[in-house]
């Protein structure tokens, strides 16, 4: 699948990231890290600090989510 961006959020991101939206596409997981870790000038951090955790999906905490039999059932509903 082929996605699109806006040409202000390409730019948003390169400014932040420090390369292209084209440049991260090409390039490796791996070597995309490395160009931020130069930039920045220290390793990137991945996991929890103390005092910050996850939500999880908001959605389930707040029981709004619904059963495959619902949905089923609210589109025979409205769409016969």
């Amino acid at each position: 699948m082929d996605y699109t961006i806006s040409p202000e959020l390409a730019l948003i991101i390169e400014e932040s990231v420090g390369m292209s939206s084209d440049e991260i596409r090409r390039k490796d997981f791996s070597e995309i890290d490395s160009s931020i870790e130069k930039r920045i000038g220290h390793p990137l951090k991945f996991g929890h600090e103390p005092g910050h955790r996850g939500r999880g999906n908001m959605l389930i905490q707040m029981g709004r989510t619904i059963s495959p039999e619902e949905i089923e059932r609210r589109m025979e509903k409205y769409f016969g």
